[in-house]
């Protein structure tokens, strides 16, 4: 599970310039572990940033990392232009690029 923890940290850390740590919380009870990352990257086709929530979940023979990307909207239709889909695939390929599969 620590493994998962820091592959994910990296990862993020590996999304470019304009990505931020926002903050890490977690949890622990009977041997299962969840961990909760989020970071922000400034998209320049929208103007604006998105947030991008990963939860490392596990324990000591298995885990699991789920990453949801949200508020990359701009504007009254609050359009994305695809950064929300972007934020998320160039997590999951960072991530995979580490070794997690």
């Amino acid at each position: 599970m620590g493994t998962a923890i820091e592959l994910a940290r990296r990862a993020i850390a590996g999304l470019g310039s304009t990505v931020e740590f926002a903050g890490e919380v977690g949890r622990t009870w009977d041997g299962t572990q969840v961990r909760v990352l989020v970071a922000e990257k400034y998209f320049v086709r929208i103007g604006s940033f998105a947030s991008l929530t990963v939860m490392v979940s596990g324990d000591a023979r298995s885990s699991r990392v789920d990453a949801i990307a949200s508020g990359a909207g701009d504007g009254l239709l609050n359009i994305n232009w695809g950064a929300r889909e972007s934020f998320e695939r160039d997590f999951v390929d960072a991530l995979n690029k580490l070794g997690y599969a």
